[in-house]
């Protein structure tokens, strides 16, 4: 069962580990994205995602719209990561190259955003059937932009297949989409 953020965060709030488990997979990639977007090191930015990750567990209570969850932990996320790096450059041991902070890396509200959005599409698609899975990534994911000719023959299916199969799997797609309550 798909399970929207308000059903998780409910969960969470009655105590239930698997529930902040699967809340978690939902958005860690979202979290160390936006660290290491701010200029962090890797050890550097899973440290900022254990911050925000107790910022959130401290502040079950006060978060009102948990169906804007992903926005709540990038923005947490980067006010963290700001703090760090400010931290870092104070003592010193910021080192050039180290992924640190520079002005070309910081991630906008915008950029963030968007990383949230694709962190619901990324999720949305793992939720479909294989074959859905193939063919969307073939056709919207692929840098090739290749032919349904291409296509069809990669995924063994026909060419006037791949139309419907792509609509189908989209329906299926926007679906879960609005199940999760991202739509």
């Amino acid at each position: 069962m798909i399970r929207t953020n308000r059903q998780l965060f409910d969960e969470v709030k009655l105590g239930h580990n698997w529930a902040w488990k699967l809340l978690v997979a939902r958005y860690e990639k979202l979290v160390m994205s936006v660290a290491m977007r701010c200029g962090l090191s890797i050890a550097d930015a899973e440290d900022c995602a254990q911050l925000s990750w107790m910022a959130l567990y401290k502040n079950l209570d006060s978060i009102r719209n948990p169906d804007r969850l992903g926005g709540w932990l990038a923005r947490t996320t980067r006010r963290n990561a700001m703090r760090m790096v400010k931290r870092l450059v104070v003592r010193g041991e910021y080192i050039e190259g180290d992924g640190a902070a520079d002005s070309k890396l910081l991630l906008s509200d915008h950029e963030a955003e968007r990383l949230e959005q694709q962190v619901h599409f990324e999720y949305a698609i793992n939720q479909l059937d294989d074959r859905c899975k193939k063919i969307i990534r073939e056709l919207f994911y692929s840098p090739k932009g290749d032919s349904y000719r291409e296509i069809s023959n990669r995924l063994g299916i026909s060419e006037n297949s791949v139309g419907p199969i792509r609509n189908r799997c989209l329906e299926k797609l926007r679906r879960i989409l609005k199940e999760c309550g991202f739509l």
